[in-house]
């Protein structure tokens, strides 16, 4: 099969040189994707909000039906039912194919999120992340679901927050965190008010009804400051707004504010 020339080289014949050749050309594609497609990536409540947290682009899919969404979902999620992706065409979607994109259900593993999660993979997105815990689990991790209603309800951005701060402005400020996290750190002046002790007569409501108030809680994904503030309201509270932004994007060099132990504790 091979022989060597005068010079002691090996010569290959002809034919044989061209199968190995096409040999090489068909493995260089088995080489180059020896990774694989891309596949959905499943994440719990701490990374989902890592995820959210970061500043990448993405898009939160809440992919249970429309009267569900209604009622109560993640903040800043858009509806895009599940049965939309039996279809070629699917509305709402964006165009940028690298987009990160997070869908959920109700939870408990309820499959559809996953569904459309592979659904989101046929049409050629490469970067999608399923939270598998789903609304249920989002309650259950403490946290809150959000109305379109409350999405729209007054809020302050960053600058206009921060304004507000440094001119030293009478403000009431809310944090409806947990206890655990509000004794870990929390505003300066704030107060403790999570969504399950906002009642008439509890402890920690702010003083006066008719000066500002501004409800915070972790970050922007964070849904219990839209509760707390709703509770307010119907409490008499007059001038109440959400600083969505929460904690975790503090209008001081866009950080968080240094840990700051509650009113009566000593800092250590």
């Amino acid at each position: 099969m091979f022989r060597a020339n005068s010079r002691g080289r090996i010569i290959v014949p002809r034919p044989l040189l061209s199968s190995l050749v096409l040999a090489c050309l068909a493995w260089f594609p088995l080489a180059a994707g020896a990774a694989g497609p891309p596949k959905i990536h499943i994440v719990d409540y701490a990374a989902l909000t890592a995820l959210l947290d970061a500043p990448d682009e993405k898009l939160l899919i809440d992919t249970r039906a429309e009267e569900s969404y209604a009622r109560g979902h993640l903040p800043g999620a858009v509806n895009l039912p599940g049965p939309l992706f039996d279809k070629d065409q699917i509305p709402g979607l964006p165009e940028n194919r690298s987009l990160m994109l997070i869908p959920y259900c109700s939870g408990g593993h309820c499959g559809i999120a996953e569904y459309v999660g592979e659904r989101l993979l046929d049409l050629g997105y490469q970067n999608v992340y399923v939270y598998d815990e789903g609304a249920q689990g989002w309650l259950e991790r403490g946290q809150n679901l959000v109305t379109k209603k409350q999405e729209d309800s007054p809020a302050l951005a960053m600058a206009d927050f921060g304004a507000l701060l440094a001119t030293g402005a009478a403000l009431q400020l809310v944090d409806a965190r947990s206890a655990v996290d509000f004794a870990k750190q929390t505003s300066p002046g704030g107060r403790n008010l999570p969504p399950d002790q906002c009642r008439p007569g509890a402890k920690n409501l702010p003083a006066a009804q008719d000066q500002p108030v501004v409800v915070f809680g972790q970050s922007h994904w964070d849904a219990r400051p839209y509760a707390v503030a709703d509770c307010l309201r119907s409490l008499g509270y007059r001038n109440v707004r959400i600083y969505a932004l929460g904690l975790n994007r503090w209008p001081h060099a866009g950080q968080a504010p240094p840990p700051v132990p509650p009113a009566g504790k000593a800092a250590p």
